[in-house]
């Protein structure tokens, strides 16, 4: 399970932050999705999530602290972007 507690990205000059106290889990086994606009801060999310970006907030994977994880992103799968050499490939189609 990915547990997520109070994410909130580092806001840009006189901006609010892009992603501001987000709380969710994700059950094992499961395929998760954070559903938004272009600009709602699902991307933000997941590099803070994986501590790509700098931010507050704490983020645990199997129980585990995931700044006690050498490498986070070797361990939770994640598609930030479109699928390459896939462009008609969407979430409805999977």
């Amino acid at each position: 399970m990915i547990q997520a507690t109070g994410l909130t990205s580092t806001p840009r000059r006189n901006q609010p932050p892009l992603v501001d106290d987000l709380t969710f889990e994700a059950p094992a086994g499961r395929v998760t999705a954070l559903l938004g606009g272009p600009g709602a801060g699902k991307t933000t999310a997941l590099r803070l999530l994986l501590q790509l970006d700098r931010g507050h907030g704490s983020a645990f994977f199997r129980g585990r602290p995931l700044h006690r994880i050498r490498r986070p992103a070797h361990e939770i799968g994640v598609l930030l972007e479109d699928v390459p050499g896939h462009p008609g490939r969407t979430v409805r189609g999977i």
